[in-house]
């Protein structure tokens, strides 16, 4: 859970998942820990010593760069010319988190999905005119959209490598 240090805090743990890890075989720290989370009305995920690195990772990029992404997001519809970024991108932004929450790779949209592989080809091109930095991550996430998609049997496999290609840095 993200937590700024605010009043409301509190109240954002009821229903958050939370990742325990106890040494092996050590069940009174498991209820004890099991018991704690309880009472903060969260949920409890064991996790491996050996896969902690792995499951804060997930927190990571789906929590603070997400919060990265709106931000840039917003900073981009501002430079083009839009009043309120946050109000124009709340709605959207919203549905897109609950639709992958609920439906994954089916509820990914956008030229990448439809394979428009010139809309991709433009937009990183002007990304790369403005902010190498962000040209480089909107690279990285189509590659890694169209491969997740061709995994998911939704996209087909020579226009995920157009697609690629559209985005490699030369």
């Amino acid at each position: 859970m993200t937590l700024t240090g605010g009043p409301g805090d509190a109240g954002r743990l009821a229903g958050t998942t939370f990742g325990v890890t106890t040494a092996p075989g050590d069940s009174a720290a498991e209820e004890a820990a099991r018991g704690l989370v309880a009472d903060l009305g969260g949920r409890v995920a064991i996790i491996p010593e050996e896969m902690r690195v792995i499951y804060h990772a997930s927190l990571v990029l789906g929590g603070n760069f997400l919060a990265t992404l709106a931000t840039a997001a917003g900073r981009l519809a501002a430079t083009a010319g839009v009043p309120d970024p946050a109000g124009a991108l709340g709605p959207l932004l919203r549905a897109s988190l609950e639709n992958a929450l609920a439906h994954g790779e089916h509820a990914m949209t956008g030229p990448v999905r439809r394979g428009d592989v010139g809309t991709v080809r433009a937009q990183s091109a002007e990304l790369s005119r403005l902010d190498a930095d962000l040209a480089d991550v909107y690279a990285t996430l189509a590659v890694l959209t169209a491969d997740s998609l061709q995994s998911a049997g939704l996209l087909a496999p020579d226009v995920a490598a157009a697609l690629r290609s559209a985005v490699a840095r030369r």
